[in-house]
């Protein structure tokens, strides 16, 4: 029978063995922690902590990673997702002008449809329901507007 501290070393060197199979199947991290089911960043103490040498595929090439050169593809990544879903980064200078944001904006319509349910006698979370937004917008509808 095997004792539990032999288990535990048999489980790190699997771990370790698997972890060394995809390095040296030329997959990059990002491909190994999905294939894994893992995070990234999860993946990453892993390596480090095990002093693992992980040579990954850059833009067609092989090449041994740093663990610098490896944070900087990761935070080029990140920009790239950031750009996608958020539009461009501006990164702002001494010399740009804070930009002063307005508090929600104004919804004819909605205002309309407000207006028409507090008048037949709704409440502040039942308009917030119907209508699909929260009940501190509808409160803040009913103060700027005195609809009672």
């Amino acid at each position: 029978m095997e004792k539990w501290y032999e288990m535990k070393a048999r489980h790190m060197r699997e771990k370790i063995e698997l972890v060394q199979s995809l390095a040296e199947s030329r997959f990059t991290q990002t491909q190994a922690s999905k294939i894994l089911g893992m995070e990234l960043s999860a993946l990453n103490n892993f390596i480090r902590r095990n002093n693992l040498n992980w040579p990954f595929i850059q833009q067609g090439t092989k090449c041994e990673a740093t663990i610098a050169t490896a944070w900087n593809e990761l935070a080029e990544q990140e920009r790239v997702r950031h750009k996608k879903e958020w539009g461009r980064i501006v990164e702002k200078t001494c010399k740009q002008k804070k930009i002063v944001k307005h508090k929600g904006t104004y919804n004819p319509q909605r205002l309309s449809d407000i207006t028409e349910m507090v008048s037949k006698g709704f409440k502040t979370a039942d308009i917030a329901r119907e209508l699909g937004i929260s009940e501190s917008s509808i409160r803040y509808w009913r103060k700027q507007y005195n609809l009672n």
